[in-house]
């Protein structure tokens, strides 16, 4: 795994093409961690809402104070939304520029880091359970033979 610029960026057989989603997303959740950033594929870190000032700006008698912005980690469960839009900007890089074809593969793209990792999931993990299920089934359903050729057995098998 290599970082360009803050997104790390990983090696071309490891990036995902559709077949690899085991080890890949492994990886994802790897670097997702390391930075902090799980809470934005999870859910667990949601978009804070903007307020709303629906009253009428009256003018003020003295200046208002200077605001110091406290930085929050990327962990935090309450970032300003200048830094959830940053860090899911991170996080959906961090899918996009380690996927091969987002598109081809029918990953949602458009919104935020927790939807396109729910693409993922929704498309991936269930392959993945199904084929492992078609895998079981196919190897109980497997039967030598006798008086056939072994060897030929153990290659299907």
């Amino acid at each position: 795994m290599s970082y360009t610029g803050l997104t790390p960026t990983f090696a071309e057989n490891d990036k995902f093409d559709g077949m690899n989603w085991a080890s890949w997303q492994r990886l994802v959740c790897l670097a997702a961690n390391q930075r902090g950033a799980m809470g934005y594929l999870e859910r667990s870190i949601k978009c804070p809402v903007r307020a709303r000032n629906t009253s009428v700006p009256s003018k003020p008698s003295v200046a208002p104070a200077p605001v110091t912005v406290t930085k929050t980690p990327w962990s935090s469960t309450s970032p300003s939304i200048e830094e959830w839009t940053n860090c899911n900007a991170w996080t959906i890089g961090l899918l996009l520029f380690n996927t091969k074809d987002a598109v081809e593969w029918g990953i949602n793209i458009d919104r935020t880091a927790a939807e396109a990792w729910q693409s993922y999931i929704d498309i991936y993990e269930n392959a993945l359970a199904m084929a492992r299920q078609n895998a079981i089934q196919d190897l109980r359903n497997t039967l030598y033979i006798d008086h056939t050729d072994f060897d030929l057995f153990i290659t299907i098998l």
